[in-house]
């Protein structure tokens, strides 16, 4: 019995392993696995669209269609607040904080926060790659200007949390919809 209950818990272990969270997380509707995999991307592009900078990300008004997923930006401005994120579907809802995301607030001004920043996300693929992206090593550039490198993608499961799609809300603590998700490069200024 006790050689059957350790060669089971290998075969979970092992399975574990083979079987990682896949780039499109765990929800079985085509839709939100296509969302998943924007969110999951690790592969920086050779075009930057320089036409995207954080001031027009915060210009005021609905920015639904203001852009798109397919710009790569590179944005430059002050992190406000570094904070981790929970689990979701893209991370298969994992509990495991090298899985989640690390959430931050980047703003125009270091005193901005909540509602005047933008939330920009670093995935667990460029956490893998970058062992510095850290909450605790994250959090000692609040208040440091920095330039942050990736995709663009509108989080649509926040469009009640934010000023631009949801004007005059009363729980709206982000100023936009739109992240760089995933951040896939940091640099202080």
């Amino acid at each position: 019995m006790k050689k059957t209950i350790i060669l089971l818990a290998c075969v979970f272990t092992l399975g574990a392993y083979q079987n990682p969270c896949p780039v499109y997380g765990d929800k079985n509707e085509s839709k939100i696995e296509d969302f998943d995999k924007l969110k999951n991307r690790n592969v920086a592009s050779p075009t930057i669209d320089n036409s995207v900078t954080l001031q027009r990300i915060l210009t005021p008004g609905n920015d639904v269609n203001r852009f798109n997923s397919n710009q790569y930006v590179t944005l430059t401005g002050y992190v406000v607040v570094v904070k981790a994120g929970g689990p979701e579907t893209c991370e298969c809802h994992s509990s495991n904080p090298n899985d989640l995301d690390i959430h931050i607030e980047l703003a125009l001004h270091q005193t901005d926060k909540g509602p005047q920043a933008m939330i920009v996300e670093i995935n667990r693929y460029t956490k893998a790659s970058n062992p510095g992206f850290t909450v605790e090593n994250l959090k000692n550039l609040v208040g440091k200007k920095v330039t942050v490198s990736g995709w663009m993608l509108f989080d649509i499961e926040h469009v009640h949390n934010a000023v631009t799609t949801n004007p005059g809300g009363t729980n709206n603590w982000r100023y936009t919809c739109w992240e760089v998700h995933p951040v896939l490069k940091i640099t202080t200024s």
